[in-house]
């Protein structure tokens, strides 16, 4: 008799809870920001089974408010973002041991320069420890909760505030190169300003939206978050395309007709539209996971990996310059005696005496825009 009592009256206890559940289902046809909301405030970890299987439901019924079919599981749910920050861990390592092979060999670089490349990697550890931090939140500190799962921790905004920061400082760099290659040309590099303005205003906009957002499912219902997130790598894309276009077009001028020297433009070019492509099909990819994959939190993986992406592509590009130089240097003084030795004997069938003067000249290095000494050759007739 104590035992049925006892279950009677928690019985009895569950009812008021049960018909607020009830009630949220009936509203689940008004504001859906309303029902989560109220929906959550339910939420403790004291209910019993056929609760929890009710409250399932309320979360089917919200789904189905936002185009979902299911709910999703933990692995839908986490398992892209879990794998895609691993993969960051991974590309930091890289930039970590890039900047330490640039900072050996950087004593010929400018101030301004060593600063951006310090400032780059020290901001990449600040992100680093971030997506750190969220992939706590979610797999310790929220382990086996849904609910906890939906809800956005501080360092979620703040990794794509940081991101954001990394992208102006690398993009800043590769706008110099333009403003050098391009002969200081105003359009050009103006135009490209006002790009990288709008993206680095565009993403710090979605991550302030995503910092005040409480949950995912309320950041998804505010359709001008969803549209400032879309524009902000729209945009990206359209700074990528036009910055890797324009790199390749002013570096294939500086082609000089010598075999070796013209692989070494190549490679260069190859470079950029690696880099470029990589970073453009990530921005793609955060738009088109984003807006149709509802049931995951794959997109916020993809914003993982892209500030990496950026700044390896600074440090390779830095880090390569000695060994472009080198070969670019040896082949031409292959390629000019080979071609010298030709040209004398076609307008100097009768062997007259040629002096082969000496002079240097001022060569722009394509990769960061420094001058550096280059012996030339010419032919005077005596």
């Amino acid at each position: 008799m104590p035992a049925s009592s006892a279950l009677h009256r928690g019985a009895i206890g569950l009812i008021p809870s049960v018909l607020r559940l009830l009630h949220i289902k009936a509203l689940c046809l008004g504001p859906s920001r309303c029902v989560f909301e109220l929906y959550l405030s339910l939420w403790t970890p004291s209910f019993s089974l056929s609760f929890y299987r009710l409250s399932l439901q309320v979360i089917m019924s919200y789904n189905t408010l936002i185009g979902l079919d299911s709910i999703p599981t933990p692995e839908q749910w986490l398992g892209g973002v879990f794998i895609l920050v691993c993969l960051s861990l991974v590309l930091y390592g890289i930039a970590v041991a890039q900047a330490y092979s640039y900072m050996l060999n950087c004593k010929n670089d400018g101030m301004p320069l060593r600063t951006a490349v310090l400032a780059t990697i020290l901001l990449e550890t600040f992100q680093t420890a971030s997506l750190l931090h969220l992939a706590w939140a979610y797999a310790i500190a929220g382990f086996g909760n849904f609910v906890a799962s939906l809800h956005i921790p501080w360092s979620a905004g703040a990794s794509i505030i940081l991101e954001v920061a990394i992208v102006f400082l690398v993009q800043g760099f590769y706008l110099r190169r333009i403003w050098i290659l391009s002969k200081k040309s105003k359009l050009l590099t103006g135009l490209m300003g006002v790009l990288l303005l709008t993206r680095v205003a565009l993403g710090l906009a979605t991550g302030i939206c995503i910092c005040l957002s409480g949950t995912w499912i309320e950041f998804r219902d505010e359709a001008h978050y969803s549209t400032i997130l879309t524009c902000s790598h729209a945009s990206a894309v359209v700074l990528d395309l036009s910055m890797t276009l324009l790199l390749m077009f002013h570096i294939y001028q500086y082609k000089t007709g010598f075999t070796r020297t013209d692989d070494v433009v190549r490679s260069l070019v190859v470079y950029v539209v690696h880099t470029g492509a990589t970073t453009t099909l990530v921005s793609i990819a955060i738009i088109l996971t984003y807006q149709l994959v509802h049931n995951s939190l794959l997109f916020a993986g993809f914003y993982a990996i892209q500030s990496k992406l950026y700044a390896n592509s600074l440090l390779g590009m830095l880090n390569t310059r000695d060994m472009r130089k080198g070969r670019m240097f040896a082949t031409d003084a292959v390629d000019l005696s080979h071609r010298t030795s030709i040209y004398a004997s076609q307008i100097n069938p009768q062997g007259m005496p040629i002096d082969m003067l000496s002079e240097t000249c001022m060569t722009t290095d394509l990769s960061d825009g420094s001058q550096t000494k280059k012996p030339q050759g010419q032919l005077v007739f005596a």
